[in-house]
């Protein structure tokens, strides 16, 4: 049997009651933060560019957009989901290579889910084994040198997805093997003697081209129709995981695609997700808790730093060295942005990551005094940052991995905080204390739809049109 008819079959046969508790407590916990991030992005205005795009839908059901309460077509739906849900790069990925797990995977079944009125468990099942799929693929394209490679992860996004998607169709192992077929289907054409540097030149390595949240939200929207293809044909069917030219021939050689099914149904990936406590790429999270503490210890005056350097793994500077930032975009990406605000304002929020701060000559000044140097003695996920004062002295801190970290995770009830944190603009408090309640308690929803309508605001939800909404009193 090759690769993808093992993983096709795992997922069609896989039960939740199969699924150690702890692997159920995380996908509710991923659903929890996803919720929040969503919430705190929905009223983002590219949401709006959406309604204007081309519709292509397989299906003639509709989905709400959480915290709005607008009705669409199912791949407008996830579209807008996943662009509100990393509108503010706050959302849970895969620690080891940095892939985005929660967006396109949640993305892509909650508005699936609301249209079948499909329960909460049978949510969460699905969710386990989309996200599962995506961390063993970034796993196995980690260990093949793929490490933080854009494309390549769109690439798993769009099949974990997929997976998700298929299994709360019910397809059976033919059928999940067509829809994971369809989501690979431009990743086929590697042949399997090409270098590594000729898979570099298929995925390219410069990054996004376009605005990252709309490639991601591309991604889980393709996952989705991938799954309702497969559900209405299975002829022709496209296995591009395994074979003379498929994506993980390539793989094999380098012996990366065992990585996939070693330990499956086993040993769970989903463990290694990271949950964000700072709203920007997870590359900086370690220089900016590394600043942070290095401020609480020492209590250095902004105007007494003359020179900072900051040392992280050659492969972090390559993904954020952004110097001057002039956009929210890029200051999530920049590592002097992030150093020099923390060790300003003693914080790494929204408002550190906003237009003001980012203009503000203060932090610029701050950022120009920064010098990164490469330590491969580091790890990816640490830091290290020196500062030299004004009177002589040097003080240091570093940084093994940060906060969210599997190694350091967030505890539920700072999930809990962030949710709050993020809904704090949309909802009044109790309506987001009993919204977070249900989200909690997901696994127990008869209808996933229950969830996604009651985090619209009150004022704008209108019974008549979403018959059976609890409402819910302020």
């Amino acid at each position: 049997m090759n690769i993808t008819s093992t993983v096709a079959h795992f997922v069609a046969e896989s039960r939740l009651d199969r699924i150690a508790e702890p692997v159920r407590d995380e996908a509710v916990r991923a659903l929890v933060d996803w919720l929040g991030c969503c919430l705190g992005g929905c009223l983002d205005p590219a949401l709006d560019a959406v309604n204007d795009a081309p519709k292509f839908t397989l299906d003639d059901s509709e989905a709400t957009l959480p915290g709005r309460g607008s009705r669409s077509d199912l791949a407008s739906a996830v579209l807008r989901s996943a662009i509100a849900s990393e509108a503010l790069d706050f959302g849970a990925t895969h620690a080891p290579s940095g892939a985005a797990v929660s967006v396109p995977v949640v993305a892509a079944l909650l508005p699936l889910a609301e249209a079948r009125a499909a329960s909460g468990a049978d949510m969460v099942h699905a969710y386990v084994l989309g996200a599962e799929i995506i961390c063993r693929l970034a796993q196995a394209l980690n260990a093949a040198s793929f490490t933080g490679n854009s494309r390549a992860h769109l690439a798993c996004a769009r099949i974990g997805a997929a997976t998700a998607c298929g299994k709360l169709l019910g397809l059976d192992a033919a059928r999940l093997t067509h829809a994971i077929g369809i989501a690979a289907c431009d990743m086929g054409a590697i042949d399997a003697a090409d270098s590594a540097a000729g898979l570099f030149a298929q995925f390219g390595d410069d990054g996004y081209r376009v605005d990252d949240r709309v490639q991601l939200a591309a991604a889980a929207r393709s996952g989705l129709t991938a799954a309702l293809l497969a559900q209405r044909d299975t002829a022709n069917r496209i296995l591009p995981l395994a074979g003379g030219q498929g994506f993980f021939a390539l793989l094999e050689q380098l012996a990366s695609s065992e990585m996939l099914l070693h330990g499956l149904g086993e040993e769970w990936h989903l463990a290694r997700i990271a949950y964000k406590p700072y709203p920007c790429d997870s590359t900086l999270h370690a220089a900016i808790e590394a600043s942070l503490n290095v401020r609480t210890r020492h209590r250095p005056l902004a105007r007494h730093i003359t020179q900072i350097e900051l040392h992280a793994h050659p492969s972090v500077l390559a993904r954020a060295r952004t110097q001057a930032p002039t956009n929210a975009a890029q200051a999530r990406r920049s590592l002097q942005h992030a150093v020099a605000v923390t060790l300003i304002d003693g914080a790494a929020g929204l408002e550190q990551f906003g237009g003001r701060r980012i203009a503000a000559t203060r932090v610029a000044e701050m950022r120009s005094r920064i010098e990164l140097r490469g330590d491969d003695r580091l790890p990816p996920e640490g830091a290290r940052i020196l500062l030299r004062l004004l009177d002589g002295r040097v003080v240091e801190h570093s940084v093994r991995c940060a906060r969210g970290h599997p190694a350091r995770p967030l505890s539920d009830g700072e999930l809990s905080d962030k949710f709050r944190s993020l809904a704090a603009e949309l909802l009044a408090t109790d309506q987001a204390e009993r919204l977070l309640a249900l989200a909690w308690n997901a696994r127990a929803l008869a209808d996933i739809g229950a969830l996604v309508r009651a985090s619209v605001p009150d004022e704008a939800l209108d019974p008549a049109e979403l018959p059976g909404s609890p409402l819910i009193p302020r």
